[in-house]
This record gives C-alpha cells, sequence and structure tokens, in this order.
C-alpha cells in the first residue's frame, strides 16, 4: 500500500515526544562514548551539522509533477507538506529538523498524523531517531519500524533514508557510526586539553632538600609552601636547606595541539 495514496477521512494522532529515550552513545576505541550530544560538543562538528542544515532549511522548494509530454508542470498550490508540514514547528524549522536526522543518524523517520481527503499526508513530525529500532530480517522484505517498542504500520512513518545506504539495506549508515573513532578522539583530545589546563598534567614544581625528612614534615612544608604564595605574588623564602624547582612541560610534547590539528 502506497504511503502517500491511502484513501481515508481526515484523521489525528495523539503523539507524545517525551515519552521517548535519548540516544546512549557508541563505544570509542580511545575511550570516549561517541554520542549525538558529545559529537555536537566538538566545534567542527557542531559548525558542520550546524552549517549544512541552515542551508537545507533555507532553500527555496519548488513542486512540479510531469505533464502528459513528459515535461515538467509546476504544482500550484504548493502541497499542505511541503507550505505547512508541522502542527508543532515552522516550515524552517521542520526542515532543520530533516537534515539534522540525516547528518547525526543517517536516517529521518516521520510520523504521519494528518491526511487529505486523497489520502496524502499532510502533517508529519520527526521522531527522535533515537527512539526507532529497524528490523531488517529478510533483504527481500520491507523493514519493521518500533518507536519506544511499539510496532509502527508503514503507512504511519515517513522514512527517507540519508546519503549512504548499503546493498541490501532499506536503512542509511549512521555517520556518528561510520566515524566513531574520529570523533571519539576528538572528544578525547579535547578532554585532555581541558583537563591539561584545569588542573594540570604534571606537577608544577618541585622543593628539594639534602636533610632528612619524614613523610609527615614534607607534607607540612608543602602545605606552609602553598599557603604562603597563593594569591601572591611576592618573593618566597625558603629555609632549612629546600630548593624550589618549577618544571614547565609544554603541552605540544604530549602531542596535545598536533592532535587537535587534525
Amino acid at each position: 500500500m502506497s504511503l502517500f495514496k491511502h484513501p481515508q477521512r481526515v484523521e489525528k494522532r495523539a503523539i507524545n515526544l517525551t515519552s521517548w529515550s535519548a540516544f546512549d552513545g557508541l563505544q570509542s576505541t580511545a575511550g570516549e562514548a561517541v554520542s549525538v550530544t558529545s559529537a555536537l560538543g566538538l566545534p567542527v562538528v557542531a559548525r558542520a551539522v550546524s552549517l549544512i542544515s541552515d542551508m537545507g532549511a533555507t532553500l527555496p522548494i519548488d513542486v512540479y509533477r510531469r505533464g502528459a509530454n513528459g515535461a515538467p508542470v509546476e504544482v500550484d498550490p504548493t502541497p499542505v507538506l511541503v507550505a505547512h508540514p508541522s502542527s508543532v514547528v515552522s516550515e524552517r524549522v521542520w526542515r532543520h529538523q530533516l537534515f539534522m536526522s540525516w547528518l547525526l543518524w543517517g536516517n529521518a523517520y516521520g510520523l504521519v498524523l494528518t491526511r487529505d481527503g486523497e489520502g496524502n499526508p499532510t502533517t508529519v513530525e520527526w521522531l527522535d531517531p533515537a527512539a526507532v529500532t529497524v528490523d531488517e530480517s529478510s533483504t527481500l522484505r520491507p523493514p519493521v519500524f518500533r518507536v519506544s517498542g511499539r510496532l509502527i504500520a508503514p503507512d504511519e512513518l515517513l522514512h527517507i533514508p540519508g546519503k549512504h545506504i548499503l546493498p541490501g539495506s532499506a536503512i542509511g549508515m549512521a555517520p556518528l557510526d561510520m566515524h566513531k573513532e574520529t570523533i571519539g578522539l576528538g572528544i578525547a583530545a579535547r578532554n585532555f586539553g581541558a583537563k591539561w589546563f584545569g588542573d594540570g598534567a604534571h606537577p608544577s614544581a618541585i622543593l628539594m632538600t639534602d636533610q632528612a625528612v619524614t613523610e609527615e614534615q614534607a607534607d607540612r612544608g608543602k602545605k606552609r609552601f602553598v599557603r604562603a604564595i597563593s594569591k601572591t605574588r611576592e618573593p618566597a623564602f625558603l629555609g632549612g636547606g629546600v630548593k624550589y624547582q618549577p618544571i614547565q612541560v609544554p603541552a605540544n610534547e604530549s602531542q596535545f595541539l598536533e592532535t587537535q590539528e587534525q
């Protein structure tokens, strides 16, 4: 049965987006979980997704049908699904959501809420792709879709796969899965840099003495020295043969800067 030709009366279905679960993420070799949230935390990913989605959402759309002689004939008036596809968000935001689904999950899943008198969809709300599970038990049969565990009839769901579709499958490959290791490495490098500058990945200095000291004396001396220089630029005075040796380790020696430039 065709999605766009399903004669029936105009109808509405209730939808509750808040009940659908979030994407848990994929574990990368770098030890970082790659999820939608963590991936968008990388500026390069966020900027790319935002740029493409914004451009796609603002492009003009003209609708044509094939004429009797094969020449395109513009459809007037514009179909409702193109002009006003959602009852929740604007047409621009609706298209932005479509590109976000493609770019992050590789698929867009829309729940058909209303149809016109001829059975054509007039209102489609995009679902959180993380809540959609797909069963492709056979390449000779259409996939079975479930939303939060609930079986969805084919004429209830509008599925538009993204760019990369493997032979024998109807489901687009998720870019987050395809580039999991690269994104995971970027997240690990960012977190390492934050930790480096936040609390240092090495001791800032060494207090040395040629005299024998106990662990308690060393701990007490260190705390006194830290208190003496904390929040002040006054010179410190060290007695008892104690010497101060600062440690300066450039961040690029750990290849952090080089990793960030990849």
